[in-house]
């Protein structure tokens, strides 16, 4: 005669079993994970860029107030417009000797816009980062104002060069 034997699990047995197989589990994989790393590092990773400069820009009735000199590089400009108008900053390379005109030309002179501020209204505030080479650049601002002459014919031209 055969006998047949089963046994079920009841109460807590079954489940203190899960919990220590799962909290066993999750150690191993805590300890896999967090273990140093072996062997040598990758040569592959490249050095953190330097920490970019700042230059903060006050934009008042026809100038440009700002700190000189202007460093090479990673350059992050804040520019507040202090006045009373809508003022716009065009900042241009310009190429080697060629000087900001004092008036407004019927014949522009070509010149690399590196970036350009769109006109802001009194108090506000506007950041941008640019990447400077070495050479000449200049701060410009060509609002018309209510005569008919713009901001740089009232003399809103800063010209500056990046060594």
């Amino acid at each position: 005669m055969t006998r047949s034997c089963t046994t079920t699990a009841t109460g807590g047995g079954l489940r203190r079993g899960m919990v220590r197989a799962t909290a066993v589990v999750v150690a191993v994989l805590m300890l896999v994970s967090c273990r140093p790393e072996i062997g040598p590092r990758p040569q592959s990773r490249s050095p953190l860029p330097p920490t970019p400069e700042f230059v903060e820009v006050t934009m008042d009735e026809y100038r440009f107030d700002y700190r000189r000199p202007v460093p090479p590089g990673r350059v992050i400009f804040t520019v507040h417009n202090e006045g009373s108008l809508d003022h716009e900053l065009v900042l241009v390379a310009l190429p080697e000797r060629v000087a900001v005109p004092r008036k407004r030309r019927r014949q522009p002179q070509l010149v690399a816009t590196v970036f350009h501020v769109r006109p802001r209204p009194p108090d506000s505030e506007r950041k941008f980062a640019v990447d400077l080479t070495p050479g000449d650049y200049a701060m410009l601002c060509f609002i018309e104002a209510s005569d008919g002459e713009t901001h740089l014919d009232k003399g809103m031209r800063s010209e500056f060069r990046v060594r």
